[in-house]
């Protein structure tokens, strides 16, 4: 044989004439193949507790995702209800403003009545005296008048 030569020319099979070496051998090569098929059965095994692991996890993983969504919807709802609140406080502010804006132009207003009639008040007493003053003479001309045609007639 050459040295040369690749390896896949060269025959290597055994060839073997004692029975008792040949089942020897078989039993060997049975046994390898049992402690074998034993380690891939506890690989198998090890494998199946693993992916049973995993699957607990991701089911609780997506228990958790489906209440992180819940929460998310009640996040969305409250968000919502709060920006109805803000447009509703804007509006409000508005609408103060304008009222605030018009007491100002009222307040100006009466200011300005306030120096163009600065006796309102005094007037208003005079004029209740006057009015008061006019009832008193009339009465007394009328008391006078009754007690003239009672003492001429």
């Amino acid at each position: 044989m050459d040295s040369t030569q690749p390896s896949a020319r060269v025959n290597r099979r055994v060839l073997v004439t004692d029975p008792d070496a040949a089942f020897s051998m078989q039993a060997r090569q049975t046994e390898a193949l049992a402690n074998m098929m034993a380690s891939d059965s506890t690989r198998i095994d090890t494998l199946f507790k693993d992916v049973g692991a995993m699957r607990g996890t991701v089911e609780v993983v997506d228990s958790k995702v489906d209440a992180v969504a819940a929460g998310v919807n009640k996040l969305t709802d409250a968000m919502a209800i709060l920006v109805k609140h803000e447009v509703t406080m804007e509006h409000n502010a508005a609408e103060v403003r304008a009222m605030r804006e018009a007491q100002e132009k009222l307040t100006d207003r009466v200011q300005k009545i306030e120096l163009k009639v600065p006796g309102w008040d005094e007037l208003r007493v005079w004029v209740i005296r006057a009015g008061l003053g006019v009832l008193g003479v009339v009465g007394m001309a009328g008391l006078l008048l009754v007690m003239k045609s009672q003492g001429g007639a």
